[in-house]
């Protein structure tokens, strides 16, 4: 009988061993901290890391499930980026986290990411996005997410009722390099 109590811790241990998580808990990362510890590695070689974020309420669909669904992540640069680095990261920064997120956690029906100016240019802890992708679950087919470049991040935004959610600052869509992207441009030109 003393077997008993060491099958049962056993059977208890046998699920957490299994995660697929780097994180521990089973489900999505709900704070800053959480997200920074998954995300920061494969986010500071492309030269930026969490800010913050937060699992909320699901804002942005038409149909309004109860319970946190969606993911919000703001990342601030490590350096001074610049606007080429700003809009590669429409592509570079939302693949860290897309299709992943979707894949690992199915609970989360929504995720937004949004690249925030430099500390130096705003220091509040909320300073209002550079840029912002918005993607539901049912929008991931719009963009082959693995691969996605810049203009295909753009092009997913544009010109279907379902559309991928993309915010520019009105500074960026001053650019050549966002003028280089946008809809109605050529490659190279």
């Amino acid at each position: 009988m003393r077997l008993r109590p060491a099958l049962v811790l056993l059977v208890l241990l046998l699920p957490a061993c299994g995660r697929d998580t780097p994180s521990g808990p089973a489900g999505p990362p709900v704070n800053t901290a959480q997200a920074a510890k998954l995300f920061d590695g494969r986010l500071r070689p492309l030269g930026w890391r969490v800010q913050r974020a937060e699992l909320a309420d699901q804002q942005y669909t038409s149909t309004t499930v109860p319970g946190r669904h969606h993911l919000a992540v703001y990342v601030r640069p490590v350096g001074t980026p610049t606007n080429a680095d700003y809009v590669e990261g429409l592509a570079d920064v939302t693949k860290v986290f897309v299709p992943l997120v979707f894949d690992r956690y199915p609970e989360i029906l929504s995720f937004d990411v949004c690249e925030e100016p430099t500390e130096a240019i705003d220091p509040s802890d909320e300073p209002k996005p550079v840029t912002q992708v918005l993607i539901r679950r049912d929008q991931l087919p719009m963009v082959d997410w693995r691969k996605a470049t810049p203009r295909e991040v753009v092009a997913g935004s544009t010109g279907h009722p379902n559309a991928v959610g993309l915010y520019i600052s009105p500074e960026l869509r001053k650019s050549p390099e966002w003028i280089a992207v946008r809809p109605g441009s050529t490659p190279g030109g």
